[in-house]
């Protein structure tokens, strides 16, 4: 994956969101739905329809258990808001 374009990593986490069973949401991620009123579908949903905006190659910083912050917004085609169902 080192190397691999913006739109690449985007191929690729829409493709691993197809089947639901392919993404796993951390404890953290959990809390932060619930805290902002997003579901698990929603999220899937951003993470199979949105656009990632931070340019690929990027040094971004990496939190304590070693993933990246990297960011995906919800893209164009989506309709309606990130909360609720």
């Amino acid at each position: 994956m080192p190397g691999w374009s913006k739109q690449q990593y985007q191929r690729f986490i829409r493709e691993a969101a197809k089947e639901g069973a392919r993404v796993f949401f951390t404890a953290h991620a959990e809390l932060r739905m619930r805290q902002r009123g997003i579901s698990h579908q929603v999220a899937l949903e951003v993470l199979r329809r949105g656009l990632l905006r931070r340019l690929a190659g990027a040094e971004y910083p990496v939190r304590d258990d070693g993933m990246s912050n990297g960011v995906l917004h919800r893209g164009p085609q989506s309709r309606g808001g990130c909360r609720g169902e």
